[in-house]
């Protein structure tokens, strides 16, 4: 199938702060509902049985990677309609009054982030079955779609919006095992996807405090998507020198010892035209170093300033 045929989902922007205060747990909840609303409004008009219209499903069930693609871009593209839409707008407005489903920026934001999140989850469970793809397009974009939700989850988190509400570890997990359609069975996506997130955002405060104390420090953002393909979670960049980072979420690597320790492999360089360097892996020292606020414990505070440091000598 074309690669330009296959349609990409809508990216969800961050709704403008509602007059009401509402909790990171009311959101989680109203995500949940809207999630459901949306996957049973989809499998009424594709008329298929909603138990079938779930990630991991469409993600596991299709032996060739091709055919899973054309049904998950497909899906995607029912549950963006105006149809699909229309529906969730009337479950919402069924909704007991004074809650967030009865705000209408805020439906739009929940039903974006929801199809979104059912392309990237439907995604990741395809690439991690390993299968071959007959085209190596399909396969990039089945992992952008993985990062396009990845970068929503983070940027919920790491945003006023999501600072207001109060957005903590707990409330991404419960929203990954929403997306994974695993809200009470076990499995190892959710919990993967969460501490990934958490440990990006985690990495990120972490050097934009520390880079605060120096006298000109560097600037420090996430990735773009198109870096992130490439690798990096993080970039750190002074004057025309850039650092890509590639954060992991603990200390397992075939290069390290059985100990647990914060540690990150050394600089190289990547493209002498741009300057441009990589850290092919920063640990903490594991994921109990990352707080439920994000905060990062001692030991990854020194490792992030030994980051710091080496990046300032190439500069």
């Amino acid at each position: 199938m074309p690669a330009e045929a296959i349609a990409e989902p809508q990216i969800a922007v961050a709704p403008e702060l509602a007059e009401k205060e509402y909790t990171a747990a009311e959101f989680c909840m109203a995500f949940a509902s809207i999630h459901l609303a949306q996957r049973e409004a989809a499998a009424e008009i594709m008329n298929v049985p909603v138990e079938k219209l779930n990630a991991q499903y469409i993600g596991t069930h299709y032996d060739v990677p091709e055919n899973s693609m054309k049904v998950i871009s497909k899906i995607g593209e029912v549950m963006g309609s105006g149809l699909c839409r229309d529906r969730v707008e009337r479950f919402a407005d069924r909704q007991p009054s004074g809650g967030m489903l009865h705000d209408q920026t805020m439906v739009d934001f929940l039903s974006d982030l929801s199809s979104l999140c059912f392309v990237g989850a439907a995604s990741q469970y395809l690439l991690d079955k390993h299968r071959y793809f007959q085209r190596k397009e399909d396969k990039r974009l089945a992992k952008i779609r993985v990062v396009q939700t990845h970068e929503q989850f983070v940027k919920l988190a790491d945003s006023e919006y999501g600072r207001q509400l109060g957005v903590d570890r707990r409330h991404l997990r419960f929203m990954a095992n929403i997306m994974f359609g695993k809200e009470e069975a076990p499995s190892n996506l959710p919990v993967w996807f969460e501490v990934g997130v958490s440990a990006e955002i985690a990495t990120k405060r972490g050097l934009e405090r520390l880079a605060a104390d120096k006298e000109v420090g560097p600037i420090v953002r996430y990735a773009t998507v198109e870096e992130d393909i490439k690798g990096a979670d993080v970039v750190v960049a002074k004057n025309r020198t850039r650092l890509f980072i590639d954060v992991k979420s603990s200390n397992r690597s075939a290069s390290a010892s059985e100990d647990r320790f914060a540690f990150h492999t050394p600089i190289e360089k990547v493209d002498f035209e741009t300057d441009t360097y990589r850290i092919k892996e920063l640990h903490p020292a594991g994921i109990e170093s990352i707080g439920n606020n994000f905060s990062i414990d001692s030991e990854y505070v020194r490792e992030l300033r030994k980051v710091l440091d080496e990046f300032e000598a190439l500069t």
